[in-house]
């Protein structure tokens, strides 16, 4: 992980614009195993690159999108999800598809 970590900032370092808050997403778990190199943890600490660790895809997917995930709500006939979360415009989406392609498409929700 450290090598992927430091890779990725050497090439965004290299980009003629430099540094100016690229980041990397991770898994939580990895964060005790992490031995960065004092120049990217410097970038850390001056919020010129960042690090990520997330415990869920949709935290992953909250940062990617600056939209929320969306909870898995209780509705009067089925679960639902909150309105307006990036799961529920999924879902709303395949709606709209299979019924243009009166068809049932599949989306495997992890």
């Amino acid at each position: 992980m450290n090598e992927k970590i430091e890779g990725f900032f050497h090439l965004c370092k290299r980009n003629r614009l430099g540094l100016y808050g690229q980041a990397v997403i991770i898994p939580y778990s990895d964060i005790d195993d992490l031995v960065l190199s004092e120049e990217v943890v410097k970038a850390v600490n001056e919020q010129k690159f960042f690090i990520y660790p997330i415990k869920t895809v949709d935290e992953g997917l909250e940062i990617l999108t600056s939209v929320r995930s969306g909870k898995l709500l209780k509705g009067d006939k089925e679960e639902i999800f909150e309105v307006g979360s990036v799961n529920w415009l999924v879902l709303y989406i395949q709606s709209y598809l299979s019924l243009v392609f009166k068809t049932k498409l599949i989306f495997l929700m992890f």
